[in-house]
């Protein structure tokens, strides 16, 4: 079995990226320069000792960063959604880190601001421009057999076409799938387009025949034959292959599951919230933008509503309840009031139906054009809520569903929101049947798990545009 020798565009890119991004450094600044007309300035252009200083600095600080944020490593498979936001958050580091010598070195009055702010600017579209166009022209090769890696599944049920189907999935990624060993049982039928290579008992011999080796080998078999697992590992452990173990987590609710490291062990962790870290950060500069925006616009609307309210009903304006918010705390939801006063049963909230009396004739409106949901805006500013999330239920709703619908608690692995992927999908006011609610938490497991700023701003532009009406909320 002779090893495969194909191109590397990893090795290639391993000193082609640094120096394109000590370039890019340079470039995004003198294009800062000329793009505010000060050419003639001295202070500015040419540049003075001080600017040429912190230019060819931050130039060399740029790949020592980048490469602290793994950002000079194989990205096969992943998104570039995720590698883009990476490459800004290291761009920001790298600057931030130059602003705090310019202050402790006294020489922060020297640099312009607008110039700096141009930097940066500049500085994140060349990252990004490079990257998309690297990362096209790789796929474009891999697409004409560069750089592929040749892969021998290790299984031959579902648990190994879920993988091969993913696998498909990822364009320019350049896997392919050349042979798999098969398990008792039946295999499942995507594997009849591909070579059984023999059963897994014999994984040895068989590859010692191949005329070329192929340079991985992926694990996927059931979770209650971990007998087959061990034998799949050890007979690899006799080989110079890479291989990569996907355990079956499908019997598990998971949530952004990845591997990590404790004492010393490979942790699998199931399910954990993408609110950390930066993300975090992210995520709150967001909601309070948004939020005072929008406050900014509907401030008038929302007092013509409270006028109205107590015109048409006594009572109060607001109405309060308690939801479940992240990591399931309790927390005072606000809205318009939109039905009479009345009491509900000690642990029952019994939801709005079609012809509800208890709903006020303003309240119908209200209600149906989602226009009591805008003092939750409060709540995002006081940071109990999120602008899109997925919808706070009541606590007696949670306590019910949470036995009946699987993965039904993951939802609070983030805050709740106004609006959400839910929501702008169709599943929005009543509950019907269990079936829906089923439905409504597979969205807000698809958006946690998926969660980026552009499918926030994607959920607020579709909730602009369809979210507002719904003929299910009463």
């Amino acid at each position: 079995m002779r090893p495969r020798r194909q191109a590397d565009i990893l090795a290639l890119s391993l000193w082609l990226l640094p120096v394109m991004d000590m370039l890019i450094v340079i470039w995004a600044a003198i294009v800062s320069s000329l793009a505010m007309d000060q050419l003639r300035d001295p202070d500015l252009w040419p540049w003075s000792t001080h600017y040429r200083a912190g230019v060819l600095f931050g130039a060399i600080l740029t790949p020592l960063v980048f490469h602290r944020f793994g950002l000079y490593r194989s990205h096969r498979g992943e998104s570039l959604a995720v590698e883009l936001i990476q490459v800004t958050g290291a761009w920001l580091v790298v600057l931030g880190i130059l602003a705090v010598m310019a202050i402790a070195t006294k020489t922060s009055v020297i640099y312009s601001r607008l110039w700096m702010g141009g930097w940066l600017l500049v500085g994140c579209v060349l990252f990004w421009i490079f990257r998309i166009a690297l990362r096209l022209t790789v796929a474009q090769l891999r697409a004409r057999g560069w750089d592929t890696r040749d892969i021998v599944m290790i299984g031959s049920g579902v648990e190994a076409a879920r993988v091969v189907r993913r696998l498909k999935g990822l364009r320019g990624a350049g896997y392919r799938i050349v042979g798999y060993f098969s398990v008792p049982g039946t295999p499942d039928p995507l594997f009849a387009s591909f070579r059984c290579l023999g059963d897994i008992e014999h994984i040895v011999p068989v590859l010692e025949r191949l005329p070329h080796a192929p340079d991985q080998a992926w694990i996927a078999l059931p979770a209650e034959r971990p007998d087959l697992v061990r034998l799949a590992a050890t007979q690899l452990g006799q080989t110079t292959l890479d291989c990569r173990l996907v355990p079956d987590t499908r019997e598990f609710n998971i949530l952004n599951y990845a591997v990590s490291q404790v004492a010393g062990l490979p942790v699998i962790n199931l399910s954990y919230s993408p609110m950390t870290g930066i993300n975090r950060i992210i995520k709150a500069i967001e909601d309070r933008v948004l939020a005072l925006l929008i406050l900014s616009l509907v401030a008038p609307l929302m007092l013509l509503i409270a006028l109205a309210i107590k015109l048409d009903s006594p009572g109060p304006v607001l109405f309060r309840q308690k939801r479940h918010g992240w990591n399931g705390e309790e927390i005072t939801v606000l809205k318009f009031r939109t039905m009479v006063m009345h009491r509900e049963k000690d642990g029952h909230v019994t939801q709005a139906k079609r012809g509800d009396p208890r709903v006020t004739r303003l309240g119908h409106l209200l209600r149906r054009t989602s226009l009591d949901e805008l003092p939750q805006f409060f709540n995002v500013l006081a940071g109990t809520m999120s602008v899109v999330g997925p919808r706070p239920h009541a606590v007696e709703h949670n306590e019910m569903y949470k036995k009946l619908v699987s993965g039904y608690v993951l939802r609070h692995k983030v805050k709740p929101g106004i609006t959400g992927w839910a929501q702008v999908n169709g599943y929005r006011g009543e509950t019907e049947s269990l079936e829906m609610m089923r439905r409504r938490i597979e969205y807000d497991l698809y958006y946690i798990e998926h969660w980026s700023i552009w499918l926030d701003l994607t959920i607020v532009a579709l909730t602009c545009i369809r979210g507002f009406v719904s003929s299910r909320a009463y």
